[in-house]
């Protein structure tokens, strides 16, 4: 393993010099219980952090708590997790109602939707909150991550983290640090993010960083040729997972990422870089609209209200023939 160099655009370094000093972090804050902020839960937990868990919907919160609870349980009935290790995740798991709970928090991971305004106004009262060593981190992948930095008032105890999705298969973590990022800082997170069993690589903030700079024109992409063509939606997913181009189709993957986080991402990238890549498919805007978000609303591209998913009716969705 080798130092790690901020302008090299992937950089995976874990052997730090005996001298270099690493701050160990015991406990974890995550705000935000959507899919995203539940799976970073589940994996802090599963670090052995100690997790403070919240969401201002206190109704949100309490669904991600029973996700992040039948995840387990599918794992130890399907034998993939003992009894033991799941009652010692939900243990570290600690629900909280409000921001109060993560003064003293060593690492708070932020899991918002990608707003500016919503997360800028998180940061700034976190730092008016917490005591000064607590360490802060952004999931985004389309905001400027230096910019929420500056924001934050610690720039210094500040980098990005980003968590690609399906978080439960891509090992890959993103890790932004921009020039104000303090190396006990850095070294601190990326070890923790090594404890959460990821694999955490150094990219740049740029637009999209990596995986979703590649990831968001292919699902996007996806959507407007369903959108403007008569296509089988189960066969395109099918010839591309088979094919190797993503795990699962592309419409399997946005129905499980969320069609409205991939609609927002795409919107975000799109307004910072007017890219014409970026911009989302009508397809994708009217299924959000007409709340058909993917697994967590039960019907996306596919309708999930039987054992097998099959795929949805989009009539009246797609572009009208002339």
């Amino acid at each position: 393993m080798t130092e790690p160099c901020s302008p090299a655009p992937l950089e995976t370094p874990s052997d730090f010099p005996p001298e270099a000093p690493v701050r160990e972090l015991s406990s974890v804050g995550v705000v935000g219980a959507g899919s995203r902020g539940t799976e970073l839960a589940r994996l802090a937990a599963s670090g052995g952090y100690r997790v403070f868990f919240t969401d201002s919907d206190p109704q949100a919160l309490n669904r991600g708590v029973v996700a992040l609870r039948q995840h387990l349980d599918r794992a130890v009935n399907g034998s993939r997790m003992v009894r033991a290790v799941r009652d010692a995740i939900l243990d570290r798991l600690e629900p909280v109602q409000d921001l109060e709970a993560l003064r003293e928090v060593d690492l708070i991971l932020e899991a918002l939707p990608e707003v500016r305004e919503a997360k800028i106004r998180l940061f700034s009262e976190l730092d008016a909150l917490c005591s000064a060593p607590t360490l802060l981190a952004t999931t985004t992948s389309s905001l400027p991550v230096a910019e929420l930095a500056l924001a934050s008032g610690r720039p210094d105890r500040f980098l990005g983290v980003h968590f690609p999705e399906p978080s439960t298969h891509v090992k890959m973590v993103e890790v932004v640090r921009t020039e104000h990022t303090a190396e006990a800082t850095f070294r601190a997170c990326w070890k923790a993010l090594e404890r959460m069993q990821k694999r955490p690589v150094l990219v740049r903030d740029v637009p999209g960083l990596l995986f979703n700079r590649l990831l968001m024109p292919c699902l996007n992409e996806a959507a407007w040729n369903l959108f403007e063509q008569e296509l089988d939606l189960e066969a395109m997913d099918r010839a591309l997972s088979e094919g190797g181009l993503v795990h699962e189709g592309p419409f399997a993957l946005m129905d499980r990422i969320g069609l409205d986080v991939v609609l927002e991402t795409c919107r975000a990238l799109f307004n910072r870089t007017s890219d014409p890549r970026f911009r989302p498919s009508p397809l994708l805007v009217r299924m959000v609209e007409s709340g058909f978000l993917g697994r967590k609303s039960r019907r996306g591209f596919y309708d999930y209200g039987d054992e097998e998913p099959v795929p949805a009716c989009l009539a009246g969705m797609q572009a009208q023939k002339p």
